[in-house]
C-alpha cells in the first residue's frame, strides 16, 4: 500500500528487457532495499538491484500492457513512492500500486495559481468515479473536481505541479490510473 503523496522523482536511465533502471537522489536510494515495494508511476514494483543513486526494477508484459510504463523513453521523469508503514502519516488516500486502466490528457487549463488538467477515460473507468473522489494518477493522489461523460477534471496545486511529473505532461499524452480501492468493492458488492 502506498499514500499517492510522491516525495521524488526519478529519472529512466534505462530500458533492457523489462528491467527499468532509474536514476534518482541518493538519500531516497538509501532509504531502500533489496525487496522493498515502491510505487513508479503508481505501478508498484520491486526493488532488485540499487546502487548509491540508481534502482532497478522488472516489469512483465502485463505491467507494461495495462501501464503507461511501456511507452517512457530513457530521461523521462517517473515518480516514487515508498510503500506505507505503521509508523507513516497517511496523508493522501491508500493507494494500492494497481493500475485500472489508462486515461488520456484532454485539456490542461492554468487557473490562478493551479492548473485544471481534464482526462478522458473509458466507460468501464467512469462508472467508478465520483466527484470530490479520491484517484491516482501516475501515482498522485488527487481529488476529482468535475465529472464530465467521458471525462474528469483534476484541480492540482502548485506543490503537486512542482514536485511530480505532472509538470512534464501534454495533450495526448497517456497516464496511469488507480481507482479508488472503496469504490471497487462498493461496486463489487452492489452487483
Amino acid at each position: 500500500m502506498f499514500t499517492g503523496i510522491i516525495t521524488h522523482t526519478a529519472k529512466l536511465f534505462s530500458v533492457k528487457q523489462g528491467v527499468f533502471v532509474m536514476q534518482t537522489d541518493p538519500k531516497f536510494v538509501s532509504k531502500t532495499k533489496i525487496g522493498d515495494s515502491i510505487a513508479v508511476n503508481g505501478v508498484c514494483l520491486t526493488v532488485e538491484k540499487k546502487t548509491k543513486d540508481k534502482l532497478s526494477f522488472s516489469a512483465v508484459p502485463e505491467t507494461l500492457k495495462r501501464s503507461n510504463l511501456g511507452d517512457v523513453i530513457i530521461g523521462e521523469e517517473l515518480n516514487l513512492d515508498m510503500s506505507l508503514t505503521m509508523q507513516t502519516f497517511l496523508s493522501g488516500h491508500l493507494v494500492q500500486g494497481h493500475v485500472d486502466g489508462i486515461g488520456e490528457i484532454k485539456e490542461i487549463k492554468k487557473q490562478g495559481n493551479s492548473r485544471e488538467i481534464e482526462i478522458s477515460v473509458e466507460k468501464d473507468t467512469m462508472r467508478f468515479l465520483v466527484e470530490k473522489g479520491s484517484i491516482a494518477l501516475n501515482g498522485i493522489s488527487l481529488t476529482i473536481a468535475k465529472l464530465k461523460s467521458k471525462s474528469f477534471v483534476i484541480a492540482v496545486i502548485p506543490h503537486t505541479w512542482q514536485n511530480t511529473n505532472l509538470k512534464n505532461i501534454k495533450l495526448g499524452d497517456k497516464i496511469n490510473i488507480e481507482i479508488d480501492v472503496v469504490a471497487k468493492y462498493i461496486k463489487k458488492f452492489l452487483k
